[in-house]
């Protein structure tokens, strides 16, 4: 799993991996440009297929202004940056809330919203399409509560609002945040009653599609495109959840459920799956019309992770004498620029070849997970986890990670072999 929005839909959507493994959470020059494609969107519309994604939150904007491009319908509740203006008054005001929820082109994710709209309408503006997807970001971090969600917290009434704040990172800690240790305020917390909700409002739809009949027969997949890490700023005091920075089990291990005609209930996959596997799914179901199976999942020999890791020195500093290579998240490109339809970053410092030269790899079988970051000063940390548990952290010689990251990249960079579309 690549732990970023937009690089892990790139992926699914045939995007090269050497290109989308190494960028940002927003594009690239080159992306904007359209010089980077999506090689499987394009095979769809070739052929013909109708593709449909929709999103409940525009802040993940690298396809606003361009979406008719790929896809035979998408929406968002608003593109750009008309999304941050909406997101921001939203949250405050509950009749400008109602305004964009109810007369917008697509619901939102503010504290008003119901948790089910934007997968209810989904399901129908979907209707007579070849690939229907949904993308939700009621889980994003900050999380603001709903009343019935508040419930969950015991006594929930003796908590002020800014009890509930959450701390995004270290330089944000404040004296009064480590003496309050009150456990109702851990934002892990918060994470588990929003995913609790989320989960009961979306069943009885989940649930029913194997009766709709425009949905029966489909191969249904539900799962998150990154994992949420909560570092500790003390051993009390737990920072709001995090994503797109480091490769470690929080960020990359995920929920995968797979239901359709070829699925009986736990017959899905039981081992690690690498998503990759899902992009190739698809693509043999739809241009060559072979039926998603068990069998197409967990062909590869391990689950193959590549990625560019940020600068975690906000969430913890690094361990006496490690300078771990990895991009310094306010030093990453040379220019920005703000676009009619949002903040795009432009140009990075340095180019593909040089960038690829940093990245941090990792391979996860059943429930071991091993990760290599590279070392400043050659060489590399090799962090071994099973399941959440972190088994070891052994430094290993710039030879012994060269030959560790070819193997995964042999199998990440893997290219896509499409089916004929004749």
């Amino acid at each position: 799993m690549v732990p970023a929005t937009r690089l892990f839909y790139s992926l699914l959507w045939g995007g090269d991996p050497a290109q989308f493994s190494i960028g940002t959470a927003l594009p690239s020059e080159e992306e904007i440009n359209g010089k980077l494609r999506y090689a499987l969107l394009d095979a769809y519309r070739a052929r013909g297929l109708k593709v449909r994604f929709y999103i409940d939150d525009g802040g993940t904007i690298g396809l606003a202004g361009r979406g008719s491009s790929f896809f035979d319908d998408t929406a968002m509740p608003a593109a750009g940056w008309e999304n941050f203006v909406n997101s921001n008054l939203a949250v405050h005001l509950p009749l400008y809330a109602s305004w964009l929820d109810t007369l917008r082109v697509f619901p939102s994710t503010n504290p008003w919203a119901a948790l089910e709209a934007g997968l209810r309408e989904t399901l129908e503006r979907g209707r007579g399409a070849d690939v229907v997807m949904f993308h939700s970001c009621h889980l994003h971090q900050p999380i603001f509560l709903s009343r019935p969600e508040l419930q969950d917290i015991p006594h929930w009434w003796t908590l002020r609002p800014m009890d509930l704040r959450p701390v995004p990172g270290l330089p944000a800690v404040r004296p009064e945040d480590v003496a309050n240790t009150d456990v109702r305020k851990d934002p892990l917390g918060t994470y588990r009653i929003r995913v609790r909700h989320l989960l009961t409002a979306w069943k009885p739809m989940w649930q029913d599609l194997q009766r709709d009949p425009d949905y029966a027969q489909a191969t249904r997949v539900l799962f998150a495109d990154h994992g949420e890490r909560f570092y500790h700023a003390t051993e009390t005091l737990r920072l709001q959840g995090t994503h797109g920075y480091d490769l470690d089990p929080w960020e990359l291990r995920v929920p995968f459920v797979v239901a359709g005609p070829a699925f009986r209930n736990g017959s899905g996959p039981q081992q690690a799956v690498d998503m990759l596997e899902l992009r190739d799914a698809m693509a043999l179901k739809l241009l060559a019309q072979k039926p998603i199976t068990p069998a197409s999942f967990g062909s590869r020999p391990f689950a193959a992770v590549r990625y560019h890791t940020l600068s975690t020195d906000i969430y913890r500093p690094d361990p006496d004498g490690v300078h771990y290579l990895a991009y310094d998240s306010k030093n990453i490109v040379q220019g920005a620029a703000m676009l009619p339809h949002g903040v795009w970053l432009l140009r990075f410092q340095a180019d593909l070849d040089e960038r690829q030269k940093e990245i941090s790899v990792a391979r996860a079988e059943e429930d071991r997970l091993d990760i290599y970051k590279p070392l400043a000063g050659g060489g590399a940390h090799h962090i071994t986890y099973q399941g959440f548990a972190l088994k070891s952290m052994v430094e290993i010689d710039e030879v012994s990670f060269q030959k560790a990251k070819h193997e995964i990249e042999a199998e990440y960079l893997r290219p896509l072999s499409l089916p004929s579309t004749r």
